[in-house]
């Protein structure tokens, strides 16, 4: 998460964001900015045998185990 290239300032926020039980993140930015690796790397945290979590997303750009 620290390599994401966001500032010290949001990256605290992206992270509380990710341990709220409900809601919604929304990642926006022109092509190239960073945006499926940011929610990837929010995904990759959540990540376990504990959450169900499910990506809507076509095509898939990176396959997670366990990830529906």
């Amino acid at each position: 998460m620290d390599r994401l290239g966001t500032s010290q300032a949001e990256l605290p926020c992206y992270t509380a964001s990710l341990t709220n039980p409900q809601g919604m993140i929304l990642v926006t930015g022109t092509t190239g900015s960073g945006k499926t690796i940011t929610l990837y790397s929010g995904l990759r945290q959540l990540n376990d045998t504990q959450n169900n979590l499910c990506s809507v997303e076509d095509p898939i750009e990176i396959p997670l185990f366990f990830v529906n």
